[in-house]
């Protein structure tokens, strides 16, 4: 058992506000910290600098000519990626690169892959479209509801695939996910095949118009 005077510390501390450093930016090896999204901008740029560079000296073989559906994207600038894998569901690990919608790096890429190649688009306010997921056996009453009962809207830009129509439309900030709809999904910030890509089973996806454009977003008035 101990003996003589015991020193008793406190089992917390309690500082009052004002002797609390005001919080301020954190500092690594003598420079502030950048946020996430600065951070993930900078490795973007960096990889999409060395993907550039990669390609300085490729040439075009003489007489080079693209699938239509790479032509479509160029024209509407959406930014793809290869993909080496058929399904719809392959990992990150199997996509090259960093999205482009740049004439000389989609050659480079189809030059180096070839038709055998799966291709990725970028949906969001990265790309300006979003694309509309319709199931033709459970979505006609929402889509109805979506378009207040419109549906003689334009010839869009749009593909089957796995059952499902795919119908391109302009991106416009703030639009809703339309979760709850039945047969409907919105794919907007994600990544999806588009053609010229094959599924597993070897159909082909391809555009029902090519000439076609994407829709205004307006069509989906109703959408909340």
């Amino acid at each position: 058992m101990l003996s003589g005077p015991q020193t008793v510390y406190p089992t917390s501390l309690t500082f009052m506000a004002s002797e609390l450093p005001a919080p301020g930016p954190f500092y690594f090896h003598g420079e502030p910290m950048k946020d996430v999204s600065s951070f993930l901008a900078e490795v973007t740029e960096s990889r999409r600098a060395a993907q550039a560079s990669e390609r300085s000296a490729f040439v075009p073989t003489r007489g080079l000519v693209l699938p239509e559906a790479l032509e479509v994207a160029l024209n509407y600038r959406l930014p793809l990626s290869p993909v080496l894998a058929r399904s719809r569901l392959a990992s990150n690990s199997s996509r090259v690169g960093i999205p482009s919608n740049d004439r000389a790096q989609i050659e480079y890429w189809y030059s180096q892959y070839g038709p055998e190649a799966n291709w990725w688009m970028e949906t969001g306010a990265s790309s300006g479209v979003v694309v509309l997921e319709l199931d033709p056996n459970l979505s006609w009453h929402a889509l109805a509801h979506l378009v207040d009962d419109n549906l003689a809207w334009p010839r869009p830009l749009q593909f089957a695939a796995h059952g499902k129509w795919h119908v391109l439309f302009e991106y416009v900030r703030g639009m809703p996910s339309l979760r709850g709809y039945s047969g409907v999904r919105l794919h907007s910030g994600s990544s999806i095949l588009v053609p010229p890509s094959r599924t597993p089973s070897g159909m082909e996806l391809v555009y029902a118009d090519p000439h076609a454009a994407p829709l205004s977003a307006d069509w989906l008035r109703n959408a909340s």
